[in-house]
């Protein structure tokens, strides 16, 4: 595997480009389902486009999905420096502030096709724990963990809230990006896109518990995933969990708007519906569904 992350580091960034569009019509027949719930989800959540928009749009996805993937891999084995270089951070002040008033910070995201990247230019200096879903697969979630930790501070599951709140207490950064649909169990529903939307309170609530600031985080590939912006925004006010979802989701939302082709559409973000609501994913709607 190594071998082959090796591989696509010395091809180049332009020949990966070439690969990933080359990948994209070569696979898309293998990739049926999750183009169904790209093209889903993007019919709902961008009702102003046309077919033609939306299908262009979401081949455009597809292809930074797989360049997303590639580009991952490509992290495992080339220098940290390799993306760092031609990248830059906007308002890294932001941090410097909430610290001043709070014990720990989290970096709130989203899943965005430069995610790694980002995280390799978030953490040229700075030590960030990045907490993450394990992977089904224990060979695939030992790779990750170990491509990761060459530039995270350390990895922690989501489901690991402990040490979350250790991480927060003692006065670090954590990074986290809510934006997948887990079910209902300490959540609850939420407007995204104007769809109802199951979404995670546990932001909310490690934040409070450890008098932690969250701060709303977004990243774009340029030219490149090697040439990344991330941009800090300012600290989410902890009024309540209802007004911290929907302020997250206004963020998220404006943040997908400016490049809705890098934003991780195959995810199924409305697999859990209201109660008596159809399956999201399957059969014809007339309406847009909660």
């Amino acid at each position: 595997m190594l071998l082959m992350c090796k591989l696509l580091y010395v091809i180049g960034a332009k020949n990966r480009s070439r690969l990933s569009h080359i990948a994209t019509r070569l696979f898309k027949p293998l990739l049926k389902r999750r183009c169904k719930i790209i093209d889903r989800n993007l019919q709902f959540c961008f009702p102003g486009l046309s077919r033609q928009q939306r299908l262009e749009l979401a081949r455009k996805n597809t292809v930074n999905t797989i360049s997303g993937y590639l580009e991952t891999f490509v992290s495992w084995a080339s220098p940290l420096n390799y993306y760092r270089r031609d990248s830059r951070i906007v308002n890294a002040c932001v941090i410097d502030r909430a610290k001043e008033k709070h014990c720990g910070v989290i970096l709130m995201g989203g899943h965005f096709t430069s995610l790694d990247i980002a995280g390799i230019v978030a953490t040229e200096k700075r030590d960030i724990y990045i907490s993450y879903q394990p992977h089904k697969s224990a060979m695939m979630d030992t790779l990750i963990n170990t491509g990761r930790l060459r530039w995270a501070k350390g990895i922690v599951s989501t489901k690991d809230v402990r040490a979350m709140i250790n991480i927060l207490k003692s006065g670090g950064i954590l990074w986290i990006a809510p934006d997948q649909d887990l079910g209902l169990k300490g959540g609850r529903f939420s407007d995204f896109f104007g769809i109802k939307a199951a979404s995670s309170n546990s932001v909310f609530r490690i934040a409070k518990m450890t008098n932690s600031a969250v701060i709303p985080t977004d990243f774009y590939a340029g030219k490149t995933l090697r040439e990344v912006t991330l941009r800090y925004h300012a600290a989410l006010p902890l009024l309540d969990e209802s007004d911290f979802l929907e302020r997250y989701h206004r963020f998220l939302e404006s943040s997908i708007k400016h490049k809705p082709d890098q934003y991780l559409w195959a995810h199924r973000r409305f697999k859990t519906r209201p109660e008596g609501e159809m399956d999201f994913y399957q059969g014809e709607f007339d309406h847009v569904p909660g």
